[in-house]
């Protein structure tokens, strides 16, 4: 039918609780491993400010999701050709 269901973990708009084995995101590994479970992944960051990128794009990328991104207005400075939706 062409419907697509959005995933979200953390405290904003919160849909769906972390597996039992994950407690919290705060380990990196378990995020990656998290990653690991989608094609994509929505990364907003808190600006659009010039060269802020923050830590979640790196990690996207290192597990294999290709990230949606809303942030720095100069990302493609900063990641690989074709690497992420802007």
């Amino acid at each position: 039918d062409g419907a697509f269901s959005v995933v979200a973990y953390g405290k904003c708009a919160h849909n769906t609780d972390l597996p039992a084995s994950m407690p919290n995101l705060d380990d990196e590994r378990d995020r990656n491993h998290l990653y690991k479970e989608y094609i994509f992944a929505l990364i907003v960051e808190p600006t659009t400010l010039k060269d802020y990128i923050g830590e979640d794009v790196w990690e996207a990328l290192h597990a294999g999701v290709v990230p949606i991104y809303y942030g720095a207005t100069n990302i493609q400075q900063h990641v690989p050709p074709n690497s992420i939706i802007d």
